[in-house]
């Protein structure tokens, strides 16, 4: 993926490589992993950015990362992809380049502030349980268990 599209943005001049835009191969590329991996290759690719923003394969990366398709899931890859993102949106300069990325984090960002349908299901689960076992802890709070001797 990565060497792919470094090639492609890095071609010189006089190169047919130029002819290609690498949004559409990355979105090619990415819709080969029909959904898989997207969040590691977000992160990847934002890393990669931050090494060099203002280069030809930063630029040209800048320009793809919106179409990762990040969706809800872990926590903690999309806080770090929202934290990468807006550390990006820092370096940047071009002001349609910034709306862009402002909106893939806040697409980001509203993954992160809306718990996933899973993690509802499980906390729903877990204060079903509680109830049923007559307990009414919260998070956070001590229980005491005494075991008669």
């Amino acid at each position: 993926f990565f060497p792919t599209l470094e090639t492609i943005c890095d071609a010189p001049h006089t190169s047919p490589l130029l002819e290609i835009n690498p949004a559409n191969v990355a979105e090619l590329m990415l819709s080969l992993l029909r959904g898989r991996h997207h969040e590691q290759i977000a992160i990847k690719m934002c890393n990669e950015i931050l090494i060099s923003p203002t280069s030809p394969y930063g630029r040209c990366l800048i320009k793809v990362l919106p179409h990762c398709g990040v969706v809800a899931g872990d926590q903690t890859n999309l806080k770090l992809i929202h934290s990468l993102v807006e550390q990006i949106i820092d370096e940047v300069d071009h002001v349609s380049t910034k709306r862009s990325l402002t909106s893939f984090s806040l697409k980001i960002n509203s993954f992160i502030t809306r718990p996933s349908e899973e993690e509802e299901e499980r906390e729903g689960q877990d204060k079903e349980n509680m109830e049923n076992r007559g307990q009414h802890h919260r998070p956070g709070q001590t229980v005491s268990v005494h075991a008669g001797i």
